[in-house]
């Protein structure tokens, strides 16, 4: 874990030097960058890995009451983004961050840290069926729905399907046989996964020092109400639920429950970058999750 806070800290301190020496240049660099890890990285990564994943009965249950902890987070963004009267690209940020977790970079080391490594394939099975579909289907609709890259319906409609490539690396790794997707490509691309999370954070010190220049941002981030609520949705709701679930219903595996409680994900920003919506919300709300994350990992290290 300490090598993963390591990482972050100083992809974020080399784009924000990045962004101090060339300021011009750093914010064509930061769309470039979520382009490479939207377009080029990550569709290969999420083939590789989802053309030999076979779903047991066994956590079905569990998976369905993750995927209600979801939509009662989606409800209760929206009703909090119309409390603090957001804008509309502000209240996708807050819909996204609140929704989509960082469960592969900080989750599997986190679950493995705490429930060892004999835990690690179920935080998977948590990423594929929970975090995928709702980056996929929820994220990138809400990025087309309340972005600024288009105005009508219609344009949303064909934003959503021109901008988002890994639906078509979903459709194609579902309908794939085994023997499209070797070991060694399955090792290859998550090999790849450990390159996305220093990118990420290096454009999150880029965004960071280029909104502080401007006197909208400063570090940490100020964390005004629409973050601190971002940050409450994300890390409480769903662990929360499927803690309380746990306990009346249903058994809940303890990886799904630390996966539901990661830290906002760097594909928020993405996201952001990718749609128009609000950078400033998605990168304060980043910040301050990863840094409690960050922090309670390295407390569950020592211990």
């Amino acid at each position: 874990m300490i090598w993963i806070v390591l990482t972050m800290i100083v992809a974020a301190g080399a784009g924000a030097f990045f962004a101090h020496r060339r300021p011009e240049q750093s914010e064509t660099s930061a769309k470039r960058i979520m382009d490479v890890v939207l377009w080029v990285l990550i569709p290969p990564v999420l083939f590789f890995n989802l053309v030999h994943f076979e779903l047991t009965t066994k956590i079905g249950t569990a998976l369905a009451l993750a995927y209600v902890g979801n939509f009662i987070v989606i409800g209760l963004a929206l009703v909090a983004a119309r409390a603090l009267r957001l804008t509309r690209p502000q209240t996708g940020a807050m819909i996204v961050c609140a929704l989509l977790g960082n469960t592969a970079y900080l989750g599997y080391p986190f679950v493995t840290a705490a429930l060892g490594i004999d835990e690690l394939g179920t935080a998977v099975s948590y990423d594929i069926l929970v975090s995928m579909p709702f980056i996929l289907f929820v994220g990138f609709g809400v990025g087309a729905a309340f972005g600024t890259v288009a105005e009508s319906t219609r344009e949303r409609v064909i934003s959503y399907f021109t901008r988002n490539p890994l639906i078509y690396a979903t459709a194609l790794a579902l309908a794939a046989p085994d023997s499209w997707s070797p070991g060694w490509a399955v090792d290859a691309s998550r090999v790849l996964v450990f390159a996305i999370l220093p990118l990420g954070f290096f454009t999150v010190g880029i965004v960071m020092l280029r909104e502080s220049e401007d006197d909208k941002l400063g570090f940490p981030p100020k964390l005004t109400a629409p973050v601190a609520t971002t940050v409450l949705l994300r890390l409480a709701v769903v662990s929360g639920f499927l803690v309380l679930v746990n306990k009346t219903v249903s058994e809940i595996p303890d990886a799904y429950v630390i996966e539901a409680a990661m830290s906002v994900g760097v594909n928020n920003l993405l996201l952001a970058n990718n749609y128009g919506l609000d950078r400033k919300l998605a990168a304060g709300a980043i910040v301050w999750s990863t840094m409690i994350i960050a922090a309670a990992g390295l407390i569950v290290d020592v211990l």
